[in-house]
């Protein structure tokens, strides 16, 4: 009987043993191949920016005025429109030098700058007509031009 049970004993490590060597003599299995990968999306291109204006800036310029304080223009005539008026603001002292533009014509009286500052800016006017400017100036030596195509 105990002849027997090693008889068993032997088959049982026998078959234990030639599952292990089946096992290990067996190569890995391959993965299946990965799905293909989605295509990267690309940003549309930027929109290509607006075309130029036709719109031709003032070139010609009607009449210029310089000065330091407070000043009415003589009266200047403008025949088309859109015009500008440009100015400059240059200030004398420590404190911020001011500048305040008034255009007086036939539609009334209209502000066109009121700033301090050192610096040059314009205001388009759209009326045509004969005008004059008031210009007040604080603590500054201001230019100011009206320009028309």
């Amino acid at each position: 009987m105990r002849k027997i049970w090693w008889v068993i004993i032997g088959l049982v490590l026998l078959l234990v043993v030639s599952c292990g060597i089946c096992m290990i003599s067996r190569p890995a299995p391959i993965p299946p191949p990965l799905p293909p990968s989605p295509p990267a999306i690309t940003p549309p291109p930027p929109a290509p920016p607006p075309p130029a204006p036709t719109y031709k800036e003032p070139s010609v310029v009607i009449k210029t005025w310089r000065g330091t304080g407070t000043k009415n223009t003589e009266p200047f005539t403008v025949n088309t429109s859109p015009w500008l008026i440009r100015w400059t603001n240059n200030p004398t002292s420590d404190f911020s030098g001011r500048i305040a533009i008034w255009i007086h014509g036939d539609g009334g009286v209209d502000l066109i700058a009121n700033t301090s500052g050192a610096g040059t800016d314009f205001s388009y006017v759209y009326r045509t007509g004969t005008f004059y400017l008031g210009i007040e100036g604080v603590n500054t030596n201001w230019t100011v031009e009206v320009l028309t195509q």
